[in-house]
């Protein structure tokens, strides 16, 4: 209790700017705060829902990425001979792997450019990378 008193002996002479008899907060005051938060809180939550969207599909493009690589290792090592469709799955995402044989270069008729395409479905759209390798012909006989 002395220290209202001495408080109220302030506001009287002048010595704080801001002097209030009233103790607390109104009701449009606290509702007021309520409401700015809650629509900061939103937008926050729709920003962290983007980032996470845009993590899955960026993890499911490495994904694709990868096999693209190892399909593109298959062709050179001549594990696969090109065209051919491979389907693989990894948790709960099918990614779909399509060789397409390419036209020899008329620069160097020896490679043969394999384009490597992964599609897959995500977040109800579709998705797809492509990759050519270039590999060696084989020599006819």
């Amino acid at each position: 209790m002395w220290i209202q008193d001495k408080v109220r002996a302030y506001c009287d002479y002048g010595v704080f700017q801001y002097c209030s008899q009233e103790n607390g907060m109104t009701l449009v005051e606290v509702l007021a705060a309520v409401a700015i938060l809650s629509i900061l809180s939103v937008g926050f939550a729709g920003v962290a829902i983007q980032s996470l969207n845009t993590m899955v599909l960026n993890t499911q493009r490495v994904q694709a990425l990868e096999y693209a690589r190892a399909t593109g290792i298959q062709l050179r090592d001549r594990t696969h001979v090109a065209p051919f469709s491979v389907l693989e799955e990894m948790n709960g995402i099918k990614y779909t792997v399509v060789v397409d044989l390419g036209i020899p270069l008329s620069s160097d008729p020896d490679l043969l450019p394999n384009t490597i395409r992964v599609l897959w479905s995500s977040l109800n759209t579709q998705h797809q990378i492509q990759l050519t390798v270039y590999t060696e012909q084989s020599p006819t006989p």
